[in-house]
């Protein structure tokens, strides 16, 4: 099986995270054949057909859903690329523990670790718009990186994770609280 390293001086310079359009590089995340990653992983698609089989459960996918993949998680793809629109994040735990105090935040998220539910959500239109904002602003600050880049990302991602789990806490009726007593 094949396992993805994080690419980290992928622009040159360190970044512990990445993040594109599928509509400018749709292929860029497709392998069909089960692998895993060495990194966290999420699937935004605005608009796409097919299936994602993580871990032995088949998640279809359709408009405004999200999927969420922990490094080592066994998966493969099955996505019609003619037709596909959202956004693809990757990060490693690095990117925000090594800067905010709380440093299992991302271990805390209920949409990584909850064996449960599936690590799948589907939004609203309105709530989908809310978050397409906040990745285009990253994707900004990626594409014009100046010297304090890195901090707007770095929040950015943190408020979007952080956004992402309330609205998935509030859909599977969980508690959205990230951190621990």
């Amino acid at each position: 099986m094949i396992t993805f390293h994080f690419e980290k001086e992928k622009y040159g310079f360190e970044l512990l995270m990445d993040l594109h359009k599928f509509e400018t590089n749709p292929t860029v995340f497709i392998e069909n054949s089960f692998h895993t990653n060495d990194f966290f992983e999420i699937f935004i698609f605005e608009k796409a057909k097919g299936y994602l089989e993580l871990n032995g459960d088949r998640l279809n996918i359709g408009e405004h859903s999200l999927f969420f993949i922990s490094p080592h998680q066994k998966k493969s793809y099955e996505i019609d690329l003619s037709d596909i629109k959202g956004f693809h994040l990757v990060f490693q735990n690095d990117f925000l523990s090594d800067f905010f105090d709380d440093k299992l935040f991302v271990y805390r998220l209920q949409y990584f670790y909850n064996s449960k539910y599936p690590q799948y959500l589907k939004l609203p239109k309105r709530e989908y718009d809310k978050i397409q904002f906040i990745l285009n602003e990253i994707i900004s600050e990626i594409n014009d990186f100046q010297n304090n880049s890195i901090h707007i990302i770095r929040s950015l991602l943190y408020f979007h994770l952080s956004k992402i789990n309330r609205l998935l806490s509030k859909h599977y009726n969980l508690s959205p609280e990230t951190q621990g007593s």
